[in-house]
């Protein structure tokens, strides 16, 4: 899936695909953009995940 690219390269060890669902309720493009450049730049994968999380909170 294209939306975990970034995430799949960057932690390779860990459960992208735990995301997948989550990532796949994201409609809006410049929502998944900055997700994108979120995922690019993210301490950790914890960090992207806790990112995530507070915007489906939002």
């Amino acid at each position: 899936m294209e939306k975990l690219n970034v995430l799949t390269e960057r932690f390779p060890n860990m459960d992208v695909n735990a995301l997948k669902s989550k990532l796949e309720t994201v409609e809006d493009l410049d929502h998944l953009k900055q997700l994108n450049l979120n995922a690019a730049i993210a301490k950790s994968f914890d960090a992207f995940q806790e990112t995530l999380n507070a915007d489906s909170i939002e």
